[in-house]
């Protein structure tokens, strides 16, 4: 690896341990594991890196995976890390709902 890449290697690797308690080489055994595609809709990162995704809850951080922009941010993010939100909203969306309000 070139300097510039051992500089931004390191630089990611404090940014992981600090933000998620993991090292770069543990996002990277992640992403391996995953085979390099998002843990949610199994497609491969387009212009960004996937995202860390984690339990949002200071006392007990926990890694669950890593996930493109518009699974982690879009769908989990804006849904509020609510379980229980998305189960609905994949009820309504497996319903036999055609459109039609009458």
């Amino acid at each position: 690896a070139t300097k510039s890449q051992r500089y931004k290697d390191k630089a990611r690797d404090r940014w992981y341990r600090r933000n998620y308690g993991i090292t770069l080489r543990q996002y990277n055994e992640m992403l391996r594991l995953q085979k390099n595609v998002c843990a949610i809709c199994k497609r491969p990162p387009k212009k960004r890196r996937l995202s860390v995704d984690h339990k949002h809850d200071k006392t007990n951080p926990i890694v669950r995976g890593a996930l493109c922009h518009n699974c982690n941010y879009r769908l989990l993010g804006r849904g509020l890390d609510n379980a229980e939100l998305h189960k609905a909203a994949a009820v309504y969306l497996e319903s036999n709902f055609d459109g039609r309000l009458i």
